[in-house]
């Protein structure tokens, strides 16, 4: 199968099934520029026998051309969540990209590639663990050779926030269901962990780095049978639960789920060298490098990555060779 851009109009779920529209687009067609930083990145990479594919949930208003332009050996699939067929699809609105990301599976269940990457829209945002924060970078370096080792693999290695426990579910268990995002998190949590997977016992700390998005192989979500991912979408359906508490709930679920321990926090110095070739940088701290600063705000500055936190431009061309 030749590398594709797929966008998907999400809509009209119901008893399970989700009415979609393909549109087909050749990775040569986008009109942003690639640098030669990103080819002669991932020349190495390129021949190894891995299909690989992204899961991108987007709003129509995101620009997604750079991964096509810049991963183009990659299919990417990009899941439109503003646009649905159908008007009265719940699709859009419950657990941010959770939705997505479990459609996804049961959707494409039988015909996963090798890897599947799920990821945020846009490229430049605060989580993701690049010293620009840029995701074309982080995905360029990624060493697929260790995700298919592995089987999962957390994108990002710095562990604010999220290690080394993010989420004590039996601490203030006490109290009603709400939606109040933070303090109520816990006891959501031990309940919601309960309905989804009866089979396990609800662990008393989880830690993981944020912020859902991971690379896992085939096998690894297909140790899941296709009707279990049906249970727990419709569980996100049918929930009273907001979008931000259900969105925070499987973001620290996706690694249980996919077979890893509730716990996973490798220190920030072994996950850059495992995850992204980075063997030499300066850790002082075990959840941090200094070359990868938690940023500023949660929000880039207008104009990032040409303009810096004060406004001021900076030349993003020599900063992304470092």
């Amino acid at each position: 199968m030749r590398p594709s851009r797929r966008l998907k109009y999400c809509g009209g779920l119901t008893v399970g099934l989700t009415t979609i529209i393909f549109l087909r687009k050749s990775s040569t067609d986008s009109g942003v520029s690639s640098g030669q930083w990103y080819r002669s990145h991932h020349l190495e990479q390129d021949t190894l026998s891995l299909s690989i594919g992204t899961v991108v949930a987007a709003q129509s208003s995101d620009d997604t051309e750079w991964l096509s332009t810049l991963l183009p050996a990659w299919n990417h699939t990009i899941y439109l969540t503003d646009q649905p067929r159908n008007m009265s699809s719940t699709f859009a609105g419950k657990g941010h990209e959770a939705l997505v990301y479990l459609n996804h599976v049961i959707e494409e269940y039988d015909f996963l590639p090798d890897i599947v990457i799920f990821l945020h829209a846009k490229r430049y945002q605060w989580h993701n663990d690049d010293p620009l924060y840029d995701n074309a970078r982080v995905l360029s370096r990624l060493q697929l050779d260790y995700v298919q080792r592995q089987g999962y693999v957390n994108l990002r290695c710095s562990w604010r926030p999220g290690c080394p426990s993010e989420i004590k579910p039996f601490k203030d268990a006490l109290g009603p269901l709400s939606n109040e995002y933070g303090i109520r998190t816990a006891p959501l949590y031990a309940r919601a962990f309960k309905q989804l997977f009866p089979e396990l016992e609800v662990p008393a700390d989880v830690g993981v780095p944020c912020c859902a998005q991971f690379a896992v192989t085939k096998a690894r979500i297909q140790q899941r049978s296709k009707d279990n991912y049906k249970t727990l979408r419709q569980w996100l359906l049918d929930t009273d639960l907001g979008d931000n508490i259900t969105g925070r709930l499987f973001e620290y679920m996706w690694h249980i789920m996919l077979g890893e321990k509730a716990t996973i926090c490798p220190t920030a110095k072994d996950c850059y060298c495992r995850t992204y070739g980075l063997c030499n940088l300066a850790c002082h701290e075990s959840g941090a490098c200094d070359s990868h600063p938690f940023p500023k705000y949660s929000n880039l500055p207008e104009g990032w990555p040409w303009y810096d936190w004060d406004g001021e431009w900076q030349n993003a061309t020599l900063l992304e060779q470092g």
